[in-house]
């Protein structure tokens, strides 16, 4: 059996679909391990914090969330290339092992990966963070990218913007 879905997110109270170009996402459970490709968003949140130091306070922001990957071997390295200035230049955050879940009931599943950016400060170029998200199998020396079909993710920098 196939499961088919898209993807709803919702920034500044406006909502958006990813309908993988109108064919829809599918979840084979005849291969187990399986999510659209071999890696894929599953969440992300802008988050906005303060640091004080030499006198002065800092507005700090920086982005957290989840990564769905497909387990194509034991080593690999997972993350979230982030530019803050829009595109002028772009950092690697890797991402932490977090557990595995079901996609399809007792058949399939996909591991789950945690980031979060380091905290810096606000850069007020942009009203938007700028990301895609890799997973790199050194065995086979593969990388994989979600970056929203070419065209990168954007983020609003209010805290608390989300993408799911």
């Amino acid at each position: 059996s196939t499961t088919e879905f898209v993807i709803r997110y919702t920034v500044s109270d406006q909502t958006f679909w990813d309908n993988n170009g109108g064919a829809n996402y599918h979840v084979d459970s005849a291969r187990p391990n399986t999510v659209g490709g071999s890696v894929i968003l599953n969440k992300a949140v802008a988050r906005r914090g303060s640091q004080a130091g030499g006198g002065f306070v800092f507005t700090t922001s920086w982005v957290e969330g989840e990564i769905f990957v497909k387990n194509l071997s034991f080593q690999k390295h997972v993350g979230i290339r982030l530019s803050a200035n829009g595109g002028a230049s772009f950092h690697d955050t890797n991402a932490s092992f977090s557990g595995n879940v079901s996609v399809a009931v007792g058949v399939s599943q996909v591991e789950i990966w945690k980031f979060k950016t380091p905290e810096l400060n606000l850069d007020q170029s942009t009203v938007n963070f700028k990301f895609a998200i890799f997973y790199n199998n050194p065995d086979s020396g593969e990388w994989f990218w979600d970056n929203n079909f070419g065209q990168d993710y954007t983020l609003s920098k209010t805290d608390l913007a989300t993408i799911e």
